[in-house]
């Protein structure tokens, strides 16, 4: 247990985050393109970014028109406009303070769904056709 903001909760180890857009039915996607269903809608992942165990970025998937393009800490470091650009985390920090409410790094967002069974965590913030999923250890 630790303090985040004023509020009693609990860390979670983020492993990924994957920023996605919901697709509307009819919606033309690539092979290539990487795709989950979630409350009965179908998303496009855009970003797809991996931690370390302090949550800290180490690589990020990007979208584009040919695929998805991998950076590493090593582009991350060279090319400091990157992380801003794909509006990526360089760190991540969530913590639990219950089952309706949680802090990413330092905004509370109400309501998640938390999927203990697949260790997984999905969130809007102001543009609900953006869905925000965390894979957690």
């Amino acid at each position: 247990m630790f303090l985040t903001c004023g509020y009693s909760s609990v860390k979670v180890n983020v492993a990924k985050k994957a920023t996605a857009t919901r697709v509307e039915p009819g919606y033309a996607l690539k092979d290539d393109d990487s795709t989950f269903q979630y409350k009965g809608n179908k998303y496009l992942i855009i970003t797809n970014e991996t931690f370390d165990k302090n949550g800290n970025i180490i690589s990020a998937d990007i979208a584009g028109d040919v695929g998805y393009t991998r950076y590493s800490q090593k582009e991350f470091d060279k090319y400091k406009s990157l992380l801003k650009d794909y509006s990526l985390s360089k760190t991540i920090l969530i913590a639990m303070i219950n089952n309706q409410n949680i802090i990413v790094n330092e905004r509370k967002v109400n309501n998640p769904t938390i999927d203990k069974t697949n260790k997984r965590l999905f969130y809007t913030l102001n543009n609900k056709d953006t869905l925000y999923r965390i894979t957690y250890k």
